[in-house]
């Protein structure tokens, strides 16, 4: 009754993601990149993922209301470039010192299901609980860049 298959191969016709094995349905590939402001050389780095970890900013901060924040714009500020300066210079390998940088994070690979983890609570003992309502779609279209 049709070809074998393993437990990370689907069977040709492909299964729906709820019948495939998790680390196929779940697992996405990123791509960390540091670019030097001194030299413009690039420091890349691969990575998979299973989950995507989100940070929750509180009620009034960066224009979030009280109905809350869509999912999007927290995908869209995880994946935003971070400027590296100050105490958190890059440490270049090409210029052999620390220089300012951009970091970026892009997605390669969109798993079948993305799992996102919401971080409500703040850096440090007994912070507080942020409590922001996130508004979260059906489904949802990830920025896939290939390399």
């Amino acid at each position: 009754p049709g070809a074998p298959h393993g437990p990370s191969q689907p069977p040709a016709g492909g299964d729906p993601p709820q019948r495939m094995a998790p680390h196929i349905a779940f697992t996405g590939k990123s791509r960390t990149e540091v670019t030097c402001s001194g030299c413009g050389g690039v420091s890349s780095r691969g990575d998979l993922f299973v989950d995507v970890q989100l940070p929750v900013p509180p009620e009034g901060e960066g224009g979030v209301t009280p109905e809350g924040v869509p999912l999007e714009r927290l995908l869209e500020a995880w994946l935003r470039p971070e400027s590296l300066s100050g105490g958190e210079q890059y440490q270049c390998d090409t210029c052999g010192v620390k220089r300012d940088a951009e970091r970026r994070t892009l997605i390669e690979e969109a798993p079948l299901c993305l799992m996102v983890t919401l971080l409500r609570f703040g850096a440090g003992h007994g912070a507080a609980k942020t409590c922001t309502k996130v508004s979260v779609p059906r489904s949802l279209t990830l920025p896939v860049r290939g390399v």
